[in-house]
């Protein structure tokens, strides 16, 4: 299969793996392809490949063929690397599979890369995280940082925009992520269309908390011993206002 058709366009190709989440697949293609749909010009063209194309395993019950391979990679402006099983399943392994290796290789100097959920375990084995702030899937947290202990991992926020290098903390948050890259390339009144259409809420700014004492159920109300202020990061499923009478620390 032939590479990017509208020269005119940002081209982001979405760098599919065996294992991969379809909802993180197709959330790229339905958030840069709605924008500019209103004025009948789209900005971006949107191409999934593989390090190696053919069959992709999904973690659905149904499999999907990726006929790009990764010379798309290099007429791409923005490469995004969704999850895949692999990156929970796989043990102590720090460095990208020799095709993986090889198909970042492609990537020119200068492309934008981000990442959705724990497709940051890819951008790190890539050395592309060293000395920066990153974030992950909470449920991978410790993993990672026993992995990296390079990155400065935060996986209390949404996304990290560190340039040309960004991350989203879980399958969700990549909407986010996106949201906030359509921002940054054409303006808020672009992305918050492209989030209307797709009836998702207007994101803030990057790094922002993902949950915050005032939207805890179990946080008691402000009294003797009480503090009237904190965070909680209820999503984790670790809330600490349930198991602390001070709150959390």
């Amino acid at each position: 299969m032939s590479g990017f058709a509208h020269p005119q366009r940002h081209h982001v190709a979405v760098l599919a793996r065996d294992g991969l989440l379809p909802m993180e697949l197709s959330l790229v293609h339905e958030l840069f392809g709605k924008a500019g749909e209103a004025e009948g010009a789209p900005l971006y063209e949107v191409l999934t490949c593989a390090a190696e194309p053919g069959s992709l395993r999904t973690i659905a019950d149904f499999a999907i063929t990726v006929e790009a391979g990764p010379d798309v990679l290099a007429e791409a402006d923005t490469v995004i690397v969704p999850a895949a099983d692999e990156d929970y399943t796989t043990d102590g392994d720090t460095h990208l599979s020799p095709p993986l290796a090889a198909a970042f290789a492609r990537i020119r100097p200068g492309t934008r890369i981000a990442s959705i959920c724990s497709g940051t375990f890819v951008l790190a084995a890539a050395g592309l995280l060293d000395g920066k702030r990153a974030t992950t899937h909470w449920n991978g947290a410790e993993r990672f940082r026993a992995r990296h202990p390079q990155v400065e991992l935060d996986p209390d926020v949404l996304y990290v925009d560190e340039g040309e290098v960004l991350t989203s903390a879980g399958g969700a948050s990549g909407i986010d992520l996106c949201l906030h890259m359509i921002r940054c390339d054409h303006g808020s009144a672009v992305a918050n269309q492209v989030a209307r259409s797709l009836v998702v809420r207007r994101t803030g700014t990057a790094g922002r908390r993902s949950s915050s004492a005032g939207r805890c159920r179990n946080r008691p109300r402000p009294g003797p011993g009480r503090p009237a202020r904190g965070r909680c990061s209820t999503w984790t499923g670790r809330c600490r206002w349930r198991t602390s009478p001070s709150g959390p620390r």
